[in-house]
């Protein structure tokens, strides 16, 4: 392989690094628990004003506790909150070990990324200008006592998710 052939390449290796490091997904673990959203369908909206049914297809590990709960959410009501509605559908009891599970949530995206969303994040305090609507999964121990705290979080940006391949 030539020189300018394995620049090339390198370029293209650290060209896909720098575009995964950039979208914004957020993670957050205690210990090996984790929950992540591998796939979102649709993994798009057309407007901010009809509702759309989204179903996650979410991965999940969890090693500290007998039983989970595993949550989604969406951030439809403040910019830095995701909403659990707790109803049928959104959530599910997990087991220990390692899995897969898909929820369903209906909402209306938010349009997070305007000139009014931007004051209201300043009035209220936010370090952190949030300009997307973002999707929400979390596990937690089940049953869980309060102030409740997840054991894992994962958020992305809706439009940044794989849809599944039906």
């Amino acid at each position: 392989m030539s020189r300018k052939s394995i620049i090339r390449v390198l370029s293209a290796i650290t060209l896909v690094l720098v575009i995964d490091l950039y979208i914004p997904q957020t993670a957050y673990a205690e210990g090996e628990n984790w929950v992540k959203i591998v796939s979102l369908t649709p993994n798009h909206y057309d407007n901010y004003t009809d509702p759309v049914t989204f179903t996650a297809t979410i991965n999940y590990q969890l090693t500290s506790k007998d039983q989970g709960i595993i949550y989604l959410g969406f951030n439809t009501d403040q910019p830095h909150y995701y909403e659990v509605d707790l109803q049928e559908g959104d959530h599910q009891v997990v087991s220990k070990g390692v899995g897969t599970v898909t929820l369903t949530q209906t909402v209306t995206p938010v349009n997070w990324n305007s000139g009014y969303s931007y004051m209201q994040q300043f009035l209220d305090g936010s370090s952190d200008l949030v300009k997307d609507f973002k999707v929400y999964a979390n596990i937690s121990e089940y049953p869980y006592d309060i102030p409740w705290t997840p054991l894992a979080i994962y958020e992305a940006v809706v439009t940044e998710l794989p849809e599944d391949a039906l």
